[in-house]
């Protein structure tokens, strides 16, 4: 079960993160809380995480290579790089992982 989200069609998620992401993500944001999903039309639905923490959590979870480089690639390359731990698998996003999660650690 995904985490609660917009009920919009898929269609028009897509169209609010392309014309206002900032805006989008801060309702989502306030409406559902520090984890939300967006459906993206094409794709599957996306889970979003909003503090350090969860991030934080996600990282030490994910403890198989990061798999989901390659789904993600086509539709974010073109706006975070090729150099971006959300496109990358095996041992580019071990490596650049690694380097994330000590900022990304709880105080």
């Amino acid at each position: 079960m995904l985490p609660p989200g917009s009920r919009l069609p898929s269609a028009v998620q897509t169209a609010m993160f392309m014309t206002d992401p900032i805006r989008m993500f801060d309702r989502l944001h306030r409406r559902h809380g520090p984890i939300f999903t967006v459906r993206y039309f094409g794709f599957p639905p996306e889970v979003y995480v909003t503090t350090a923490e969860l991030a934080e959590q996600v990282f030490r979870t994910d403890q198989g290579g990061g798999l989901a480089g390659a789904a993600r690639r086509d539709f974010l390359e073109h706006m975070v790089g090729d150099h971006s731990v959300l496109t990358m698998d095996g041992g580019s996003w071990e490596h650049h992982r690694k380097a994330l999660t000590p900022p990304l650690r709880a105080r």
